[in-house]
């Protein structure tokens, strides 16, 4: 169980990684417009998704 938890997490670590890096890119050269709100939104929609997902991902694969 532990192992699960360690892996499914440190999965979820680099792609929330490329989430930031995306969404800085995204806001930066000003592709999209978006409050700062908005973009608390989206990040704390892909974070939850994110974690459940590689922890399912994890499970299965060990």
């Amino acid at each position: 169980m532990k192992l699960i938890r360690q892996k499914g997490l440190e999965y979820a670590y680099f792609a929330l990684l490329a989430y930031f890096m995306i969404l800085m890119i995204i806001l930066q050269f000003n592709f999209l417009t978006l409050s700062a709100l908005d973009v608390l939104y989206i990040l704390t929609a892909l974070t939850i998704c994110t974690v459940f997902i590689c922890m399912v991902i994890a499970a299965k694969k060990y």
